[in-house]
């Protein structure tokens, strides 16, 4: 453990300590679980529940190798007041030495950010800026994804803006919440487009003239395993698979969801599946947080694109939020487009980059930028609510003809393990929604839930 007081210009009555292991942050778990409940954005990655999930589980770091891990706590006096999570890597640039400091935490969750107490946020930022300066050589590159205008990251405080640093910044992903207003269907209906409610109404009565339809649902622990494998096999057949986007991509990445579902904290999971004769056809994976829940996971099969048989699900997922009394729905980043028509606030970030002048990272950023105005590209015209990475996929999927059937059907042997699995499901508090339940909550002519 790495301790350092801050200097009294930034706080005098702050001062950070650097843990290099989980293990010995472990003592401050209820301390520093109840101050990111108490901060302004509470959130279940910034606990350290999470955090000892993403450290071993992590696809690209599994078990903590590759990087060394700087978890910095904000003390006053004996008494932790804020805290973040970092990693160093150390690497080289141009063939030459230099190290990146950035989140512990960089994929599946919601814009990483110092916590701490409204109150004390501004001075926690500082120390930590003043805490990582005092650094020496120890990194050129502080990169920090997904940060909103109002970071306190976002700017150096007084006394480390004397020229040793450059900042920059990038486009980062957006998020996407809808903030749960409506007393029920009735009303978060109503506020949609009438574009929206036509659409949504209208693919799923077609999806169910398709067949016989089935929701199941659950959150018990003796469910989830089953409804994890049959979202899989949802997602074998949809877009992600032709670009390696989703769980199934590796044993790594399935083994990191499974674990984070399958895991009694931070979040409670929920998985739905759509079921078409019997066949799995879409599946949503959320997690709920204490007051709010967050969409983790959603794949449909893509031979049904037509009919839209993720959207209902969508929906179910918002009326059981509503239903639950949660203040929020995170659908998390990207595809803000769409996800606004879902009636969801949209929040800009940027990535925000701190270079030590003159070192490697910062003279390759200065290159990169100068021969990004050079070459001046034009980038090409994709519509805003185009998804890239479907786009590329469709471009080696099948697509049916007018006449072709949707899908074929199961043969027996790959109809097996899903009866199994949807046999498994019902051994634990399993929900199950008929297509006349799915089709009432849909919204109709008057766009009112039954």
């Amino acid at each position: 453990m790495v301790e350092a007081k801050t200097s009294s210009t930034v706080q005098e009555a702050v001062q950070i300590r650097c843990y290099a292991s989980l293990e010995e942050v472990s003592p401050l778990r209820e301390a520093l679980n109840a101050i990111n409940l108490s901060s302004s954005r509470p959130d279940p990655f910034s606990t350290l529940e999470f955090y000892q999930h993403y450290f071993l589980y992590d696809e690209y770091y599994p078990g903590g190798r590759g990087f060394e891990l700087w978890f910095l706590v904000a003390f006053r006096g004996a008494n932790p007041v804020g805290y973040v999570a970092l990693k160093r890597h150390a690497g080289r640039f141009l063939g030459l030495p230099a190290s990146r400091v950035g989140f512990l935490v960089v994929h599946d969750t919601d814009r990483p950010h110092v916590v701490a107490r409204e109150a004390d946020l501004p001075d926690v930022a500082a120390a930590c800026h003043q805490w990582l300066a005092a650094q020496g050589n120890a990194w050129s590159l502080l990169e920090l994804h997904q940060q909103e205008e109002d970071s306190p990251l976002a700017t150096l405080p007084a006394p480390l803006n004397d020229g040793r640093y450059r900042l920059a910044d990038w486009d980062s992903h957006e998020n996407a919440t809808i903030h749960l207003r409506w007393s029920g269907l009735n009303d978060y209906y109503a506020e949609m487009s009438a574009n929206m409610r036509s659409t949504l109404a209208r693919q799923s009565r077609r999806l169910a003239e398709l067949g016989t339809v089935e929701v199941l649902s659950s959150d018990d622990p003796a469910s989830i395993p089953a409804l994890f494998e049959l979202y899989r096999v949802v997602e074998s057949n949809s877009w992600k698979a032709v670009v390696g986007a989703g769980v199934n991509r590796n044993l790594l990445r399935e083994t990191y969801i499974r674990k984070l579902v399958m895991a009694p904290a931070p979040l409670t999971t929920t998985i739905k599946i759509l079921l078409l004769d019997g066949e799995p056809i879409s599946g949503i994976i959320t997690g709920r947080f204490f007051d709010k829940s967050y969409l983790l996971q959603l794949a449909y099969d893509e031979r049904l694109a037509k009919v839209g048989p993720g959207s209902p699900m969508l929906a179910l997922c918002v009326e059981e939020s509503l239903r639950r009394g949660c203040s929020q729905f995170n659908l998390l980043n990207g595809f803000s487009v769409y996800k606004s028509r879902w009636l969801a606030d949209v929040t800009q970030t940027r990535v925000l980059q701190m270079y030590r002048k003159g070192g490697v990272p910062d003279l390759r950023r200065r290159i990169g930028d100068l021969r990004r105005r050079w070459r001046n590209p034009v980038a090409p015209k994709i519509s805003e609510r185009a998804n890239p990475s479907r786009i590329e996929a469709l471009e080696t999927l099948k697509t049916p003809s007018p006449n072709e059937s949707l899908r074929r059907p199961l043969t027996a042997i790959e109809k097996h393990p899903i009866d199994a699995w949807i046999k498994a499901a019902g051994l634990g508090e399993l929900q199950r929604i008929s297509s006349a339940e799915l089709l009432g909550s849909m919204p109709g002519k008057l766009f009112r839930h039954s």
